[in-house]
């Protein structure tokens, strides 16, 4: 199987992908921030299934054929959101 992850540096999606790399399922995670890769990839040291990480921020998918992009990249059995909403600071 395999799973698109977006948003995987969240809390979630740091419990999350340990569990389905141990079920020999692939993970690709996507993460905006390039200092994050490292600490992503180091949950898939003896693992069973294949991690991988695409840096690309959420917020530049404007359109469906942005997002088909994506999809196309990696095929994806299943695709998990675990990306936070940025909320507007209040005064």
């Amino acid at each position: 199987m395999q799973v698109l992850l977006l948003g995987g540096h969240g809390k979630v999606a740091l419990h999350l992908t340990p569990l389905l790399l141990n079920r020999a399922w692939n993970v690709t995670s996507v993460i905006r921030n390039p200092d994050h890769e490292r600490e992503i990839l180091a949950l898939g040291a003896g693992r069973k299934g294949k991690l991988n990480v695409l840096l690309s921020s959420l917020d530049d998918v404007k359109t469906d054929a942005d997002a088909k992009k994506i999809i196309d990249a990696v095929s994806p059995d299943y695709v998990v959101w675990s990306a936070g909403i940025p909320l507007p600071f209040s005064s």
